[in-house]
């Protein structure tokens, strides 16, 4: 949306975020549906030699041992009771009205407790964190929060928060100080 705003082309910042991950050596994995970013989550990416075709190809292979996940930090859009990782912009899905586009979707509770991302490929002390808005809030009294869908699934906290997150600085976002909608992190900072 940013590169749309500002004139560029569509891929101009997914090309600097690969350029950077590839001088940190760090190997990225795109997705653009629920299924996909279940199965970035649920699988690692794995060399494997085709013998047939005489190359090294990648399979996705079930995430086991050392493989796991120790820290989960989603940095994206979130409401309550969901994360929003393709937000609806108006000019990526959003039909207006409330409405989303076919190929905008969320992660909600509900996909959580029916096991869209697997229990075994978190390690047993795993760290959660979410720096999205409103994952530990509720916007009902009598519902729970993403947060507390999360701990009770997998056995381990997701530190989130209750309200909005401010990006005003990307480099350090904190909680919203709106005085109209406070937020703060639950159970507590993770960042400090």
């Amino acid at each position: 949306m940013r590169a749309y705003l500002e004139g560029k082309n569509n891929n101009h910042y997914i090309n600097i975020i690969k350029k950077k991950a590839q001088e940190l050596g760090v190997n990225l994995r795109f997705y653009n549906s629920k299924d996909s970013l279940a199965r970035v989550v649920n699988t690692v990416r794995w060399p494997n030699y085709n013998f047939s075709r005489r190359k090294w190809e990648f399979i996705n292979a079930t995430r086991k041992g050392d493989l796991r996940i120790s820290r989960f930090v989603y940095f994206g859009h979130g409401a309550y009771g969901s994360i929003v990782p393709n937000y609806p912009f108006k000019h990526h899905g959003y039909l207006g009205c409330g409405t989303l586009h076919n190929y905008a979707f969320s992660i909600t509770g509900n996909d959580i407790k029916n096991g869209i991302f697997r229990k075994d490929v978190f390690i047993k002390s795993a760290i959660a964190i979410s720096c999205s808005c409103r994952t530990s809030g509720k916007e009902k009294e009598n519902e729970e929060s993403f947060s507390s869908i999360w701990a009770s699934y997998f056995g381990h906290v997701m530190y989130g928060l209750t309200g909005r997150m401010d990006y005003s600085n990307p480099k350090s976002p904190v909680p919203s100080n709106d005085p109209s909608a406070p937020s703060q992190w639950t159970p507590s900072n993770p960042f400090e």
